[in-house]
């Protein structure tokens, strides 16, 4: 996997198959970070509501499928057996609102 690094304004960064991190510095504004499928197991640091994440279209295809679970870091969005995504520092509620999933 990759380490990727937001560190300014409207930065977009994208992973892709491996376990990537996603960090965003605290100088960070308005960052999206898009994810694909099948692109592996993810961690998000530095997240905020100014943030967004983009979900590809096979992964919203998938909503039903979808589990989130509190971990000490944060909350674990698992997509499918072969992909998730830890947003570390927000309770479930938060990663709910992120995702859309109101």
């Amino acid at each position: 996997g990759a380490r990727l690094v937001a560190d300014g304004d409207n930065v977009t960064l994208q992973g892709g198959r491996g376990d990537d991190l996603f960090h965003i510095t605290a100088t960070a504004v308005a960052t999206t970070i898009r994810i694909g499928a099948a692109e592996g197991h993810d961690h998000l640091r530095g997240f905020s509501a100014s943030h967004r994440v983009m979900l590809s279209p096979a992964l919203q295809a998938r909503r039903a499928d979808w589990t989130l679970a509190v971990a000490p870091d944060g909350v674990l969005v698992t997509f499918g057996p072969d992909q998730s995504l830890m947003i570390e520092g927000h309770d479930r509620t938060a990663v709910r609102r992120f995702l859309n999933l109101q």
